[in-house]
């Protein structure tokens, strides 16, 4: 245990977690062809006869979801779930380490207003717990509303620590960037002078932009109709091992590459070199039969 006011040496994530210090950055460091569970317990694998045993992980892993409200679902490939649940998945990774402190480097910049609502009440739940939380933004509003102190930094040099409910807005705006800040313009009223420019007909102007509105929806619907749902199309993965196989149960690791379901879609994909650029693997004749091989097994 580190002791208060004792000065550590972090040098490597291995030290840090040492020290119960998690992060989620804000560009999130997971691997997208691993399921959520693969994920989060990367680095502190159970092992049981020298297997991989990930029964006690899932059943702990539920429990600290359920305990915070970090419900995801851990068969899930990364690249398959959402930004938010993805960020769900960085903090449950820290919990699973029993981290203690909590670093979120900008944690709501990549979130829909949303996400941010139910970000900042884990984020209140996981205080509650005894977490300590440092939360590292430029969000004004997010600061007022969820910290306890605030400590400004402008050009590399710290300006000061204040305690939130003691401070405003206008206060800490002044302290980020050196200067008292104006939230409203104060503006005179403009005396319109004489006419420079007079349009007349405008009317047909306005009936050519209704026009090309038109042509735009119209190119858009189409493009929408031609769209189609992951889960009616066929996957072809490959593993990390740098084996290509269909996925025709949608849950195999690995990096995938998805055509219709039908023997003409998966020759013209592997002839114009479609499926070789998606998984970066080039696809030879033998695989290619095999493919097809596979899908007909798969139809009946």
């Amino acid at each position: 245990m580190v002791k208060v006011g004792e000065i550590i040496n972090i040098n490597s994530p291995k030290d840090a977690n040492k020290y119960k210090i998690g992060m989620v950055h804000q560009h999130f460091k997971l691997v997208e062809v691993f399921s959520v569970i693969d994920n989060i317990i990367l680095g502190q694998e159970d092992t049981k006869y020298g297997f991989l045993s990930k029964k006690e992980a899932r059943e702990r892993i539920e429990k600290i979801s359920n305990e915070y409200g970090l419900h995801v679902k851990l068969d899930e490939l990364v690249e398959d779930i959402s930004v938010g649940m993805q960020q769900r998945v960085e903090i449950l990774k820290m919990l699973y380490r029993d981290n203690e402190i909590l670093i979120f480097d900008e944690p709501t910049a990549v979130l829909t207003p949303q996400e941010i609502e139910e970000l900042l009440k884990i984020m209140k739940a996981l205080v509650l717990s005894g977490k300590s939380i440092l939360f590292i933004t430029h969000k004004i509003n997010e600061i007022l509303a969820i910290a306890d102190r605030c400590t400004v930094l402008r050009k590399g040099k710290c300006i000061g620590t204040v305690n939130v409910k003691e401070t405003n807005k206008d206060k800490l705006c002044e302290m980020m960037v050196g200067r008292k800040v104006e939230f409203v313009a104060d503006k005179k009223n403009k005396k319109p002078g004489e006419n420079i420019l007079e349009v007349q007909n405008l009317v047909q102007v306005i009936e050519m932009i209704q026009y090309h509105k038109s042509e735009i929806n119209k190119i858009k619907n189409q493009l929408i109709n031609e769209m189609k749902d992951k889960k009616a199309l066929l996957r072809i993965v490959r593993s990390p091992e740098g084996e290509i196989s269909l996925d025709l149960t949608g849950k195999k690791n690995g990096r995938g590459a998805y055509v219709c379901p039908c023997e003409a879609c998966i020759t013209k994909a592997v002839k114009e070199k479609r499926v070789e650029r998606a998984l970066e693997k080039a696809v030879s004749e033998e695989v290619y039969q095999k493919l097809l091989e596979d899908f007909k097994d798969g139809k009946q």
